[in-house]
């Protein structure tokens, strides 16, 4: 895609994404409990330099996800779910 290894290197995960990741996961579950819909969205970020000049940050930070949150038109009843069992084998 035509990435610098400078670029490369700097979108790359890092060792504390995984903590962004649970954070962002409660900060989800934390705007359901409140009545809100949200998702968890990456694809916006190819644009990260557009985000750079927007937010007022530069290369030394990157965003790792996006969270728009809102108030829901619509709630859809809850899925079917599969047997534990169906699932899960124990041996």
């Amino acid at each position: 895609m035509g990435y610098s290894a400078e670029d490369i290197k700097r979108l790359r995960p890092v060792p504390g994404l995984q903590s962004v990741a649970a954070a962002i996961e409660h900060m989800l579950l934390a705007a359901h409990a409140l009545g809100y819909g949200s998702c968890w969205m990456t694809g916006p970020l190819v644009a990260q330099e557009a985000f750079e000049k927007l937010l007022g940050y530069g290369k030394e930070k990157f965003i790792a996800a996006l969270l728009p949150v809102g108030v829901p038109n619509e709630k859809p009843s809850a899925r079917p779910r599969k047997d534990l069992n169906e699932l899960v084998r124990f041996l």
